[in-house]
């Protein structure tokens, strides 16, 4: 067996999107780490997983390759044969943050990013999926936190051509990664996502 192969990992990588329980998740995946790791699974987190997805976000390729090729090192040294790391970013800019039309239009791409620079470790991508009616009224809501750049749901919707159809969006992601695509159903319940991912 090669070092090569000695270093790989099962490594989960739970891309949100953004409004179907990612901060709870992760603060249940942060708790309980030492179960996890008498389970065989380490959970990473931290500044260096943040700012990977958000130069996805901002369009920084490159910054985020070279960052994620850390995370895959750092990956390498963990005991643990399973890793789960948890970031909504990675699917791309929440609605509303900026002025873009398109729901997560580089999703393919980041992905794709994340597969090759966490090289050689055996990656697969989660999803959840919630109804895209209920979705989009999160994600004005959460705008209404931040910002006032529209005046009620009805041009919110408007500006990204309606609630998402899922189905496109997730077209071209299951295409490129198949099974190693996972699309799971969102659910209200506390401790659901967490107990689904694992």
């Amino acid at each position: 067996m090669s070092s090569t192969e000695q270093l790989a990992k099962r490594v989960i990588v739970h891309v949100g999107p953004h409004k179907t329980g990612s901060t709870a998740i992760q603060q249940c995946l942060a708790s309980n780490q030492s179960p996890l790791n008498e389970a065989g699974i380490s959970y990473l987190d931290g500044k260096r997983i943040h700012d990977a997805a958000m130069l996805l976000v901002k369009g920084a390729f490159d910054e985020a390759e070279n960052l994620l090729k850390a995370v895959s090192q750092q990956i390498s040294d963990t005991k643990a044969p399973t890793v789960i790391l948890s970031q909504e970013d990675f699917c791309g800019d929440l609605p509303g943050r900026s002025r873009r039309r398109a729901i997560y239009p580089k999703l393919t791409k980041n992905l794709r990013i994340i597969a090759r620079s966490l090289k050689p470790h055996e990656i697969t991508f989660v999803f959840f999926l919630r109804d895209s009616d209920e979705w989009i009224k999160s994600c004005y809501h959460q705008h209404l936190k931040y910002r006032t750049l529209y005046s009620n749901l009805t041009t919110f919707e408007e500006h990204f051509g309606g609630p998402p159809i899922w189905e496109a969006i997730l077209e071209k992601p299951k295409e490129a990664f198949g099974q190693n695509l996972v699309v799971l159903p969102y659910s209200k319940v506390p401790d659901a996502g967490v107990r689904a991912l694992l």
